[in-house]
């Protein structure tokens, strides 16, 4: 299949075994992805795939549907293909990627488990959507797993991805965490994990925040850059981590947080919840502040105490009404 529009690939049966390798077409032509594997049992000709706009691997439109397996042994020669779709319905499935995969334009994986199990399987695209249905997305290693201008991803369980992308767009887990390592940094649009705990770090580069809501933690992490408001309410979570280098600027509705700024900048936080907010690990600004003025006030002491999580405030009130204020001698 060469050069279409659209290119549908279906299949007769239930219970589709497909494999996706790089490779050539059949006759003059060239580089192709090709489309191998059985239906239902019953093998299938080889099919090739290449300079095709939109290509539709479908492992239900054709027949059935079954438990089906999806196989990415390797994908990224110069097919030409623009567009892939591949979508394996509801049931016992799962995309399994072993190798590298490339399109200029959308990858989208749809299916009810996909995992990563090599440190080559790396898709490439410049929007890559990933839905793992009731399953999870699994990165399962250390390597880059998905690189591209925009990722977008959904499932039931959890979603870990090493990425290397410029914006970390719509990423949902329903029942599970999200735990996202951006190389680069990136703006983080939209990221949700309804019950568990949300994670996003980035060791070079700065992250720009729109929303992030976690059911329990939201942890952001930028070690040598900064992280920043780009939305209107950026953190929505019971707890709240968040370390950087340059500065942290948010905007959050959180009922504990800790902070810390490791070389320039200002934390600066505005917390929309009502009542108490348990603040754990900030950084010690009353007491730099106090050294660079030469002041020694118990309350600069009492202030630190409070912020360093290492008191309680029955505590710093006993100690401010024991301790004799100092007087000016003049």
């Amino acid at each position: 299949m060469i050069g279409l529009a659209v290119a549908n690939v279906n299949f007769p049966n239930a219970a589709d075994s497909i494999t996706l390798t790089s490779g050539v077409t059949f006759g003059v032509g060239g580089d192709a992805i090709r489309v191998s594997g059985d239906s239902g049992g019953v093998g299938f000709e080889t099919v090739a795939l290449r300079n095709n706009a939109q290509v539709n691997i479908n492992t239900v439109a054709g027949g059935s549907d079954g438990a089906d397996l999806v196989t990415i042994t390797s994908a990224n020669n110069v097919h030409g293909n623009a567009n892939l779709t591949i979508d394996t319905g509801s049931g016992g499935d799962s995309i399994e990627i072993e190798g590298p995969l490339f399109v200029t334009n959308t990858l989208s994986l749809t299916s009810q488990q996909i995992n990563f199990n090599t440190a080559t399987a790396q898709l490439t695209a410049s929007v890559v959507n990933l839905d793992a249905g009731a399953g999870a997305v699994s990165g399962g290693n250390p390597s880059l797993d998905v690189s591209g201008s925009i990722l977008n991803a959904v499932a039931a369980g959890t979603i870990s991805l090493d990425t290397s992308v410029n914006t970390l767009g719509s990423i949902t887990s329903s029942s599970g965490d999200v735990l996202l390592r951006e190389a680069n940094g990136a703006l983080v649009f939209n990221i949700e994990a309804t019950l568990g705990n949300v994670s996003v770090g980035t060791t070079s580069g700065s992250l720009a925040i729109d929303e992030v809501v976690a059911g329990q933690t939201a942890t952001l992490l930028a070690t040598a850059g900064a992280i920043t408001d780009s939305g209107t309410l950026n953190v929505i979570a019971t707890s709240f981590v968040a370390s950087a280098a340059a500065g942290i600027d948010l905007d959050t509705a959180v009922s504990s947080l800790s902070a810390e700024n490791t070389t320039s900048g200002s934390i600066l936080i505005d917390n929309s919840v009502g009542g108490l907010l348990t603040l754990t690990n900030l950084a010690p600004v009353a007491k730099s502040l106090a050294n660079q003025l030469r002041i020694d006030a118990p309350l600069i002491d009492a202030v630190n105490l409070l912020i360093e999580g290492n008191t309680s405030i029955t505590d710093i009130v006993a100690g401010l009404m024991s301790r004799p204020l100092k007087r000016e001698e003049h």
